[in-house]
């Protein structure tokens, strides 16, 4: 459980860095880049929250966070498409 909590901890890290970076990217071709960077600090708030709160959180909290996650994630993700499919980048 505390292993699983762990790998938890290093893929919400991972993830947040990567929709930090994705963010950056998007920021040319759509508005709502701001929504996936705020995905980014949420994964990586769960990991930090992952880390600092073992080997308690490794009982409850990983079906929680992990919700958490998809849920922002999954809107962040609705919404740069949606904003992205009404305004097209200039080429």
């Amino acid at each position: 459980s505390i292993t699983l909590t762990w790998v938890l901890a290093l893929f919400f890290l991972l993830s947040g860095l990567g929709n930090l970076a994705i963010s950056r990217i998007l920021r040319v071709s759509t508005g709502r880049f701001w929504l996936i960077a705020i995905s980014g600090v949420v994964d990586i708030a769960l990991a930090v929250f992952l880390v600092f709160g073992l080997p308690t959180t490794a009982i409850w909290s990983v079906g929680l966070v992990v919700g958490i996650s998809l849920a922002t994630s999954g809107v962040a993700l609705l919404a740069a498409a949606l904003d992205a499919r009404h305004h097209h980048p200039a080429a």
